[in-house]
């Protein structure tokens, strides 16, 4: 269970990964919004994935390993019991609450009938007990049935056995240390690591592949206002990397903030608009104020609060459905085709009162700047 959740929280971390480039993908090309808040949430994920991954795993290493003793592990008192010798011991090197150590056992056990023989186990003891199980000591041993079986001193022996402690050097020190039997009995062990099948690790490649691109994909539409702009965005990235897509104006994305515009803003009466590489200031006629503009943003198909100002009286009122981003991308493109390296700063979309709505295309010059209107309803060219 422990190394089924250890995976999983990798695989969160994998997928924060995702989301994580898909976040720097989106502050790349302006998303600063979304784009922070995919940051820090996918952040929060990888961390949250790979330590909770690491401290889950940590006890869980070795596939197949099985478990030492317990540091408290005590036999049971139906456990067989045989009186033993220590001829040696060692200490593993493992150590359990920086007070219990792993010690590896080697006991000559005379059995009630039968020839002694050598059996080696593990048990963990303190250091303040290590004096009592020196080299030649005497000691009770308790085998359980297993599987497999297991044997451990018993630290606390009965009266009855202790009165064959006190006796049993005077019985059995003339016996030698007994030859290793045929047959001894199991001990547990850290076996060696059991090899993986290729198969595991093309599954876990795969596996992890598909999270991080879960993350990726995931991270695009939630940074980048949903599947169709995310569709939208890679299919002219070629485009974009060639220079032949600048900005929003001349993207395919904009027939997409023009329908949330249409959509949210509805038939309401409209000031002005201003495109901006990856954004929109909206500026429309106040419900409640009678010289009052309210002013939004829309960004990644998401339009924000409004504020009040002061309205501009030589502005007549127009309709998102009066913007056709069709003509916004075919102008654009005309002022990029006539003046190369030109550098478009804003495109405006306003209704003068007595001139019809137009677009005004705002383009940053070395030691001025120009202005290029066009009638928005049909890109042709008008004198300024």
């Amino acid at each position: 269970m422990k190394r089924l959740l250890g995976r999983l929280l990798l695989m969160v971390a994998a997928v924060g990964l995702g989301g994580l480039v898909a976040s720097i993908i989106a502050l790349t090309v302006g998303n600063e919004a979304g784009g922070g808040i995919g940051l820090t949430v996918s952040i929060i994920a990888m961390i949250a994935g790979f330590f909770g991954g690491a401290f889950a795993t940590v006890d869980a290493e070795v596939i197949g390993a099985k478990p030492h003793p317990k540091p408290t592990a005590e036999p049971a008192p139906g456990d067989a019991r045989e009186l033993a010798r220590i001829e040696n011991l060692r200490e593993v090197g493992i150590t359990r609450e920086n007070f219990h150590h792993l010690f590896e056992f080697t006991v000559t056990v005379f059995p009630r009938a039968g020839r002694p023989r050598r059996e080696v186990f593990e048990q963990f003891i303190t250091l303040g007990q290590l004096p009592n199980f020196g080299v030649g000591t005497y000691v009770v041993v308790a085998t359980d049935a297993g599987p497999p079986p297991r044997m451990l001193l018993d630290l606390t022996p009965s009266a009855a056995w202790v009165t064959q402690l006190r006796d049993a050097p005077e019985h059995h020190d003339a016996f030698p240390a007994a030859r290793a039997s045929a047959a001894p009995v199991a001990v547990v062990e850290t076996p060696a690591p059991r090899r993986r099948s290729p198969a595991w690790g093309v599954l876990s490649f795969v596996v992890a592949i598909c999270c991080l691109l879960a993350g990726l994909a995931g991270g695009l539409v939630l940074t980048m206002g949903g599947v169709d702009r995310v569709s939208s965005w890679v299919a002219e990235l070629p485009a974009r990397l060639s220079g032949g897509v600048h900005a929003l104006w001349d993207s395919e994305n904009l027939d997409h903030d023009v329908d949330t515009l249409r959509t949210q803003m509805g038939d309401r009466r409209l000031e002005y608009v201003v495109i901006f590489d990856d954004y929109w200031s909206i500026a429309a006629f106040s419900e409640t104020q009678a010289d009052g503009e309210d002013t939004y943003t829309l960004r990644s198909g998401v339009i924000s609060d409004s504020w009040t100002g002061t309205t501009s009286s030589f502005h007549a009122p127009f309709a998102a459905a009066d913007i056709d981003p069709a003509v916004v991308r075919e102008v654009t493109r005309r002022v990029y085709a006539d003046t190369p390296g030109a550098e478009i700063q804003n495109v405006m979309i306003r209704n003068l009162s007595g001139r019809g709505l137009r677009l005004e295309v705002d383009i940053a010059g070395k030691y001025e700047d120009t202005k290029r209107v066009f009638d928005a309803a049909t890109g042709v060219e008008l004198a300024e």
